[in-house]
């Protein structure tokens, strides 16, 4: 698996003090259908057995075991779309969701 990690994420983590990024997806549920969200944290997962470990320009990246992917990469960038959470939000490509 290549993992792509856009310059200006490695600036946003080492500005936030992290080398790590856990990526899961979740099954969400509404009143309309089920769908399939990705989310990112900045930290090492809680239950490392549930995450395969990839290393990707001294980031360490934990993606989740039941994700799938698209193709045989993923690319993580800055969104490029405005955020209600505090600090950025990261986009996730190369997993469907």
């Amino acid at each position: 698996m290549n993992i792509n990690i856009t310059q200006e994420v490695k600036d946003y983590l080492r500005g936030r003090g992290s080398k790590t990024i856990e990526i899961y997806t979740k099954l969400m549920t509404s009143c309309w259908s089920p769908t399939l969200e990705v989310f990112v944290r900045l930290r090492e997962p809680k239950v490392l057995e549930q995450y395969n470990k990839y290393e990707a320009d001294g980031i360490t990246v934990y993606i989740f075991k039941d994700a799938i992917f698209t193709g045989d990469s993923i690319d993580i960038e800055l969104s490029k779309e405005g955020s209600d959470f505090p600090g950025k939000e990261l986009d996730i490509i190369g997993l469907e969701i």
